[in-house]
């Protein structure tokens, strides 16, 4: 089991990945227990003053997975993972259910197979935005210092700027495309601005940046239960954002494909507040994160 030390608040390049897969490999052997974020609308004020923690050695007071599986087949940069750090908001952070986040999952997995120990450090924050994120790599130094140590850097975010956007019903859009087009775009080009600021914290670092399968509350995927207005929307956004991060070098993960296919055993997904990632969304999201790092296998 990790411990993570959650840190919350503060004011080298790739081919970019397109990743969208029937994902038929499984975390096998991993245990999931831990917890799931939610997106809820948070202050700076309130971020800033929440407890830090993190994951890490037991030499600095962290704990990780240790496995024993060898390397050969991983690429370079991912042998060489050490040190994860998670921004974004609550669906990083696992605080809204009893299950394991994605980035603890990946961190496991990866111990698993590269045979030392991973820390894990969490910086998201419930309810952050663009614009917190960006103020926290601008600001916080201790976000700054952990994005700088990191081998690899995981990052959601984007959803709460589209908060107002979200149709009051079904199929029935809060503005037409030629408003929530804009700032679907904006939101996107904003995610790419916080790739380039840990590039310049961090030039080395593996960056990871996640889609959303659905950028609202209202249905378990961005397909069946969805209103067309939430789908128009994640859809602008999700496009906009594959053609921001892919030419930075970043990996880019898409999550629809993976959260409109059923969880084994019919697990759901989401969250009985049909925003926030279960177990079983975590584990998804973890396991697509893997396949964009090219370390599903083992």
């Amino acid at each position: 089991m990790n411990h993570r030390e959650r840190r919350r608040g503060g004011v080298g390049r790739r081919p970019g990945i397109l990743v969208t897969s029937a994902l038929a490999v499984l975390l096998g052997g991993m245990v999931a227990a831990g917890l799931v974020l939610g997106r809820h609308p948070a202050t700076a004020s309130h971020a800033l003053g929440m407890a830090r923690r993190a994951v890490g050695a037991a030499a600095a007071g962290r704990r990780s997975v240790e496995g024993v599986t060898g390397t050969s087949t991983l690429p370079t940069d991912v042998s060489r993972i050490r040190s994860v750090v998670v921004l974004g908001d609550s669906v990083t952070t696992g605080s809204t259910c009893d299950c394991t986040p994605f980035g603890d999952l990946v961190a496991a997995r990866l111990s698993s197979r590269l045979g030392h120990r991973v820390a894990v450090t969490e910086d998201g924050v419930d309810g952050s935005t663009v614009r917190f994120l960006r103020q926290q790599l601008e600001a916080d130094d201790d976000v700054r210092t952990d994005v700088r140590r990191a081998d690899l850097v995981l990052v959601t975010t984007g959803a709460n700027d589209l908060l107002d956007l979200a149709g009051r019903e079904n199929d029935t859009p809060a503005c037409a495309e030629s408003c929530f087009g804009p700032r679907a775009r904006s939101a996107a080009g904003g995610v790419g601005g916080i790739v380039d600021r840990i590039r310049g914290l961090n030039p080395d670092a593996r960056i990871v940046v996640t889609d959303y399968w659905n950028v609202f509350t209202d249905g378990d995927s961005v397909g069946a239960g969805t209103s067309r207005s939430n789908r128009a929307v994640t859809q602008a956004f999700d496009d906009a954002l594959h053609a921001v991060v892919s030419p930075t070098g970043a990996t880019w993960v898409d999550l629809v494909e993976p959260f409109s296919q059923v969880a084994a055993g019919g697990a759901p997904l989401l969250l009985a507040d049909g925003d926030h990632p279960s177990a079983a969304g975590h584990r998804r999201i973890a396991e697509a994160v893997l396949v964009g790092l090219g370390a599903s296998g083992g």
